[in-house]
């Protein structure tokens, strides 16, 4: 059995259907996920983490600097209780600090210049 078909013509003989819904799309279709129902919980989650961050900064900056103040403080504290003087190390150049008799970086003994 063969079967032959010609068609003289390029037209089609059925016009082209629209694709329809079984039902109209609306928020309560099932499998529907809309951005609506979470975005506020998006905005309040990255609102929750600015707030956290914000405060860990605050509170690190605050430590550094009430740390740098009161190294600066002592360290001046430590030069008026040795006159303003500065002692270095006659061997490698390193300053050393009030009582000490050897240097803290090569051994070396200090010279001490008594008043």
């Amino acid at each position: 059995m063969s079967l032959d078909y010609e068609k003289t013509t390029d037209t089609l003989i059925v016009d082209t259907q629209g694709v329809q819904p079984s039902a109209p799309v609306d928020e309560n279709t099932p499998g529907r996920v809309s951005l609506s129902n979470s975005l506020p919980y998006i905005i309040g989650g990255l609102g929750v983490i600015m707030i956290v961050g914000g405060v860990m900064y605050y509170w690190q900056s605050g430590r550094r600097s009430a740390g740098g103040k009161s190294r600066r403080r002592s360290r001046a504290h430590s030069e008026e209780q040795d006159g303003g003087e500065e002692k270095y190390c006659p061997q490698c150049g390193e300053r050393s600090k009030a009582g000490d008799r050897f240097c803290r970086t090569c051994g070396a003994r200090l010279r001490h210049q008594e008043e």
